[in-house]
């Protein structure tokens, strides 16, 4: 198990690691098992692990199995909306009972640890955190984006320090983006070198936007929170109503208005 903030780079490690072992990688999400009627996911999964033990028999070859939101797919009953399904759970613990020998290396990722089921946690034995870039890869990650640049001759090394300060506590994607986003927008409405305080301004701006998605993850929390209060009936009869609404809206998207 994968996991960490986002942003940090969990899925790139699982690419990595079967590029470096030379195998093929296998990545899944909740929506993927998910989709379709009620009992379809469970088929699902038996097809995939069945595709590649099969695959194995044949080839030799062994496969990575990369569950990506691993936190949605196996969210303890607290954690989950309107109840949770522990038959794919159940299932998933299954089949991962010594699927290595199987030729299946199961590999997942979460942002969420604490909201994953306990026994999926436990099947899940070796569990590696991934942090926020330290120091030395927050450098890395600035001087290489740099470089890529013909506008930024006038970024110093005392400020690629400023910029290793500033962007403390962001993740890896999100000082690339900065990165990116500055020298683009640049290069787009700009013909001068880009300075230190043209990325001050995309940092400032950054985290602004970044405060105010908090601010709206804190309500959908509470609303999760409330959602987890309901009784299944009742759960049943909201997301009956939320169908209804999303039928009445694409309706109206289709009839022009």
């Amino acid at each position: 198990l994968l996991y960490g903030p986002p942003g940090t780079g969990k899925t790139f490690i699982a690419e990595a690691l079967a590029g470096e072992m030379k195998i093929p990688l296998y990545e899944l999400t909740s929506a993927d098992i998910k989709a379709g009627l009620y009992g379809e996911s469970e088929q699902n999964i038996k097809s995939i692990f069945e595709q590649l033990e099969k695959k194995f028999k044949r080839t030799g070859e062994y496969s990575i199995l990369f569950v990506d939101e691993a936190n949605d797919l196996f969210a303890s009953a607290k954690n989950s909306i309107g109840g949770v399904d522990k038959s794919l759970t159940n299932l998933f613990l299954q089949k991962t009972n010594n699927s290595a020998e199987r030729g299946i290396i199961v590999i997942a990722a979460t942002n969420y640890k604490d909201q994953i089921e306990e026994a999926m946690l436990s099947r899940l034995g070796k569990q590696i955190y991934i942090s926020l870039p330290d120091e030395k890869l927050r450098k890395s990650l600035i001087q290489s984006e740099i470089k890529k640049s013909n506008i930024t001759k006038n970024i110093s090394e005392e400020n690629i320090n400023e910029l290793i300060e500033l962007l403390d506590g962001f993740s890896s994607r999100d000082i690339s983006k900065i990165l990116k986003e500055t020298i683009n927008e640049h290069l787009t409405y700009s013909d001068t070198q880009l300075s230190i305080e043209d990325f001050k301004k995309e940092i400032e701006q950054f985290t602004r936007n970044r405060n105010t998605e908090k601010q709206s993850n804190k309500y959908i929390n509470k609303l999760r929170t409330l959602i987890n209060s309901f009784s299944e009936t009742e759960a049943q009869d909201v997301m009956k109503l939320l169908l209804e609404l999303k039928m009445q809206n694409e309706n109206k998207n289709s009839e022009g208005k």
